[in-house]
């Protein structure tokens, strides 16, 4: 068999593995995708910290330790997702232990700390938003918000789920077939101009389809007009989103190409890591939170 279509094949069936798991998790009751989420934070943060110890010894012991520390602060995120003082004082007591860790730590560089913080932020904080997703409860009160829009958590994710999805894999097949203009060669050099802006359209598009489908959008409530302004303002959200997608995964392709790694882990057959797999899902629902918080204040 040829290793390139082999490849495709096990990289398709781990994709479809993986997104059965996070979407019937995500839909099924109980604390099942809360644990997928800390489980995943668990594991990210060891690729990450893992990575870092290839040119920072302090992490050669901080990728066990990290670890434990990003699965305790994503249960708590999500638990206490609604009061932020408990969140808050949760990672800074988290920095404060990991900087107590660092400081008497041998042969430490200030370059130390920060990736120590970027860690915690970006694989339990940013990772916690992914799948705090399902648990919000919005405190809307708009009444065009209330009447046009369903805010359930779950639905919300698996829209989030679909736009960054879609583009990624539009953007792949696209690029692949017509890509000719690198959209940023010195940090991930298969990836075009071409794929990246038919990855974000499509992605969108796909985005609007899940907003109908899953009846986020509540189109019997509204009026042809209505429902036009609705539609366009989601777009160019869904739009947003799969940028931010986007720049979520070149970000960690510069983290990869600096530390002179193809994946950050192999758990995931041809896809490579957790966070290899998150990535672009990491900046999207971050992107998402922001979106939500600012409806809660029109």
């Amino acid at each position: 068999m040829n290793p390139k279509f082999k490849n495709l094949i096990i990289r398709a069936v781990t994709g479809l593995i993986y997104t059965t798991l996070i979407i019937g998790l995500c839909l099924v009751n109980g604390p099942w995708f809360m644990i997928l989420g800390i489980v995943f934070a668990i594991i990210a943060t060891y690729e990450l910290a893992n990575t870092f110890s290839k040119k920072h010894d302090v992490f050669k012991f901080l990728k066990y330790i990290l670890p434990i520390i990003a699965g305790a602060l994503v249960f708590i995120f999500i638990y206490f997702y609604n009061d932020l003082k408990i969140v808050l004082l949760s990672y800074f007591l988290a920095l404060l232990i990991v900087s107590v860790v660092i400081l008497f730590s041998k042969g430490i560089k200030i370059t130390d700390f920060g990736l120590a913080a970027l860690t915690l932020i970006y694989t339990s904080l940013m990772v916690g938003g992914i799948f705090a997703l399902k648990y919000i409860e919005l405190e809307i009160t708009n009444a065009f918000l209330l009447k046009a829009f369903n805010f359930e958590g779950k639905y919300i994710f698996i829209y989030l789920f679909i736009v960054i999805v879609m583009t990624d894999m539009m953007a792949y097949l696209f690029g692949s077939m017509l890509g000719r203009h690198k959209l940023a060669p010195s940090i991930s050099p298969n990836k075009s101009v071409e794929g990246a802006v038919i990855g974000t359209i499509l992605g969108s598009l796909f985005g609007l389809l899940a907003l109908y489908l899953l009846k986020i959008v509540d189109v019997s409530m509204l009026n042809s007009k209505e429902i036009a302004i609705v539609f366009i303002v989601v777009f160019f959200i869904n739009i947003l989103i799969s940028i931010v997608g986007q720049i979520g995964d070149l970000f960690a392709s510069k983290i990869k190409r600096n530390y002179e790694i193809k994946d950050f882990g192999k758990i995931l057959p041809g896809h490579g890591g957790i966070l290899d797999r998150i990535d672009s899902l990491i900046f999207g629902a971050t992107f998402v939170h922001i979106v939500l918080i600012v409806l809660t204040l029109i």
